[in-house]
Order: C-alpha cells, then structure tokens, then sequence
C-alpha cells in the first residue's frame, strides 16, 4: 500500500512539473489571439523577450515566437520602413549576411538583415537599399 501512495504521489508530481513547464513555454507577453492587430514596436518587444530567453520550445512551427516572427514579416513588407526604425524595433540582426550555400540574396546595393527564428534553419530576412526596406521574407529550410 505505501509503495502504491508512494508511486501516486511521484507521478502526480512528475505530471504537475510537466505540465507548468509546457504552459510557460515560449509563451508571449502579448495575447496571440490578437497578435495581427499589433504595432511593430510591440511585436518586436515580443519578439526580443522571446529570442532572449532561448527557449527551445520556441523552435517549434506555431510557437508563440514563429507566430510573431510571421506577423513582423508580413507588416515589415508594408511601405515606409527603414533600416533605423527595424533596429529600434527588433534590436541587432543576428546575421547581415548569409552563407553562401543558401544561395544569393542580395544584388547591387542591397543589404541584408538577418533575424533567426531557428538559427540558419529559418528566419526573416529583410532586404533594403540605401537605408530603406524593400522587402522582407521568411526563408524556411522544410526539414
């Protein structure tokens, strides 16, 4: 009887710990059920409280990190943007280059910025000339 008590009360605390891990894991400070309403100041303090945590959880598609990398894509596309601004917003770039086995990004006077979502795996990258955004992507290795 007492190994059975004994038992009980380790799996309940096995699961308890599981279980309030994987709630907290990468979990935004915003509410993801809104995050395509959001400015780009406020998804970018997301996303830098995210990155800086090196979560592993936030490696995985859908995280609350992927989802906000998504949605800074998508509006750092819109027009007006420069490079001054997406420093403000997003901090450093993790990389202003790629490695050459990823193919050519750039042409003329382009210059990249690179934000990883999974390192080299995936990430944004945004593409400007002469201070000014031409566009962003997210590149996905589909692995």
């Amino acid at each position: 009887m007492n190994k059975l008590i004994l038992f009980t009360l380790s799996f309940l605390s096995f699961y308890s710990n599981t279980y309030s891990q994987e709630e907290s894991c990468c979990k935004s400070i915003i509410n993801m059920n809104k995050v395509d309403q959001y400015r780009i100041k406020k998804l970018g303090k997301a996303y830098q409280h995210l990155s800086e945590k090196k979560d592993s959880c936030c490696g995985q598609f859908e995280s609350d990190l992927h989802k906000i990398m998504e949605t800074l894509c998508f509006k750092i596309n819109q027009p007006g943007k420069d490079t001054t601004f997406i420093y403000k917003m997003l901090g450093k770039p993790d990389a202003f280059a790629v490695p050459p086995q990823y193919g050519q990004f750039t042409s003329g006077k382009e210059k990249i910025m690179i934000y990883w979502w999974r390192s080299w795996r995936d990430f944004v990258y945004i593409i400007s000339e002469n201070g000014i955004i031409k566009y962003s992507k997210f590149f996905y290795s589909y692995e």
